[in-house]
């Protein structure tokens, strides 16, 4: 089963069992549609009882997390879920775990490197590419200047870098 990462945990919120969770999509509502997550390490399914929504994170409470002391231990830990509930995209629209592992190819079809990383930026997203040798790294902007095509039937990305975005 394929699990996707919707969050990280990064501290308590109050002595009830809250948690601060750092999304991983830019739909935050994505969060009042999830019936449950499962935490890294654990293969427990826990049911979301709340969710409030912030402008940097969201606050959950999970059944069965209901002091501080359950959820000390659990700084850190991802929030992970399955693609039953997996959320339609918009066009040009990506999981980012779909894009990791993608083979990332010049317009000339040149194989380059393997795409191994999405950072959030607030306007678009970085692509880190790791070369053939893995000697190399290279940071792309995720915009249609540089991206020219993403195939996931295909498992490759089409770039077009300008001059010393790959050297």
């Amino acid at each position: 089963m394929k699990y996707l990462k919707v969050g990280v945990i990064t501290t308590t919120h109050g002595l009830r069992g809250g948690i601060k969770v750092l999304p991983m999509t830019d739909r935050l509502d994505r969060f009042k549609n999830l019936e449950w997550v499962y935490i890294e390490g654990q293969d427990k399914k826990w049911l979301i009882k709340d969710v409030k929504i912030r402008p940097k994170d969201v606050i959950l409470e999970l059944e069965g997390l209901d002091t501080i002391e359950k959820v000390e231990p659990l700084k850190g830990k991802y929030l992970l879920t399955d693609e039953d509930q997996r959320q339609a995209l918009e066009d040009d629209q990506y999981y980012v775990s779909d894009l990791i592992g993608l083979q990332v190819h010049l317009m000339n079809g040149e194989l380059i490197g393997t795409l191994t990383q999405v950072i959030p930026t607030g306007a678009h997203d970085i692509y880190v590419v790791k070369s053939i040798d893995e000697k190399k790294e290279w940071m792309i902007p995720a915009v249609k200047a540089f991206i020219k095509d993403i195939s996931l039937e295909e498992g490759k990305v089409l770039v077009e870098p300008i001059e010393g975005l790959l050297t």
